[in-house]
């Protein structure tokens, strides 16, 4: 990154309140404001991201073996990741997670003290993501992947036109 030095005047700053409109001067004396001269480095292109690359990051996602899982009346409400990562369909359980910070005995006693069972897998041996993912929505992976891929698809669409457009004003 190269850094130029912007020389710098008073800035007055202009506000209304219920009394009327008021206004500030600012000394900028001593202060120094810098401005980034490299060139940018805006050569992001939407083509660039596949739509097929998107949907094997989801099937990876989806592969993903799940160490704790969380029960309310059979019912599956969460699951943790061997990962670390959670997916909370209860808030309880997500506000019960964030008291414990992350400590699995602590959080597993929690839960049982507010009504929720919980079951433990060793390293590759519980549920997928996928899994729970149906367990919770009642759909398979495969639906969610095919709706986010179609929502995926539209973003890249418009972000593309905003970059077509950004780029002949500019």
């Amino acid at each position: 990154m190269q850094i130029g030095t912007v020389s710098t005047s008073s800035v007055t700053i202009s506000t209304r309140g219920a009394s009327g409109k008021t206004a500030t001067q600012i000394n900028t004396e001593g202060f120094t404001l810098q401005k980034d001269l490299s060139e940018p480095k805006d050569n992001f292109s939407p083509a660039a991201l596949s739509i097929s690359d998107y949907q094997n990051q989801l099937r990876l996602q989806g592969a993903q073996k799940q160490s704790f899982v969380v029960t309310k009346g059979g019912t599956t409400v969460a699951s943790i990741g061997q990962d670390g990562a959670a997916m909370f369909q209860d808030q309880k359980v997500a506000k019960i997670w964030d008291e414990v910070g992350g400590d699995m005995e602590a959080f597993a006693s929690a839960l049982k003290k507010a009504g929720y069972g919980s079951n433990s897998y060793a390293q590759g041996t519980g549920p997928t993501y996928a899994e729970i993912h149906q367990r919770i929505h009642g759909e398979s992976y495969e639906t969610l992947i095919t709706r986010q891929t179609m929502a995926f698809s539209k973003e890249m669409t418009l972000l593309a036109g905003r970059q077509s457009f950004f780029s002949t004003i500019a």
